[in-house]
């Protein structure tokens, strides 16, 4: 569209997740997507899983290059020095926008389940629609220590205080908040959806589940929490994990990039 005007500008196309998987698979908006798609100098996924999808659905060839998401891993651990656990309980921690594709019933099904058979500490962090639904289930339940906490700008702060970090997912082309929960050492349970899998490496950062294996989930969590030798590997290999997307290593990637159109 800009050559049609004599304007030779470089665009670099960032494929991050609902874009893709939602919004671009909407009839409406398909064509105009995957035109953005093929039209870009240079294109970049979040992870392996987004880019197979995208080259799947919009049936293009155009390059893709995978570059992850990344954490500020500093600041992470800054939070993790100052932070002081208060509970003697196991803290398990949920972070989303509440939406239909965050699974959020599974959820808290999960929960109740695990509930009956340990005393932990529930926090659910974030807004969505799905909110309310949450609350209610958890009130009809009945499920003690449950803690809705809203939205947050410093997630590090609440993270820390964390020993499992559960994403039952629909679909999650990267998983942002898992690895967030990572930086902060929290052992994973997720779904097995997008790129989660490429994230969270079974039995060694944590389990991966079909998105609503409830059983599953359950039998995740049980080993972790009736296993604190276990848990605590878990929680140490996700922080090195971790450690692998820190900011510092992984901006380079997309200024190497940029760098290309502008030599």
């Amino acid at each position: 569209m800009l050559k049609t005007h004599k304007i030779n500008l470089p665009i670099v196309t960032t494929l991050h997740g609902t874009d893709i998987t939602l919004v671009g698979k909407h009839p409406f908006y398909k064509k105009a997507v995957k035109f953005s798609i093929d039209k870009s100098n240079i294109v970049t996924s979040v992870s392996k899983s987004l880019k197979t999808d995208t080259h799947d659905f919009f049936e293009t060839n155009k390059k893709i290059k995978v570059i992850p998401n990344f954490v500020d891993i500093e600041k992470f651990n800054n939070q993790l020095n100052l932070c002081n656990k208060v509970s003697a309980h196991k803290t398990i921690t949920h972070v989303s926008n509440f939406r239909p594709a965050k699974n959020i019933r599974t959820l808290i099904k999960v929960i109740n389940l695990i509930s009956k058979k340990h005393k932990c500490i529930f926090n659910l962090i974030g807004e969505g629609p799905e909110l309310d639904i949450a609350k209610e289930m958890t009130k009809e339940l009945k499920i003690p220590n449950v803690n809705f906490l809203g939205n947050t700008n410093e997630v590090e702060k609440e993270l820390c205080h964390s020993d499992i970090f559960i994403l039952p997912s629909k679909v999650e082309s990267f998983g942002l908040a898992a690895l967030e929960a990572m930086a902060s050492k929290n052992a994973i349970v997720s779904s097995n959806r997008g790129g989660l899998p490429e994230l969270n490496l079974v039995n060694k950062t944590g389990f991966t589940c079909d998105y609503n294996d409830i059983d599953a989930y359950v039998d995740a969590l049980d080993k972790l929490l009736y296993d604190d030798k276990l848990l605590e590997k878990f929680k140490e290999n996700s922080y090195n994990r971790a450690k692998k997307y820190n900011i510092n290593d992984i901006v380079p990637m997309y200024e190497h990039e940029y760098k290309k159109l502008v030599k």
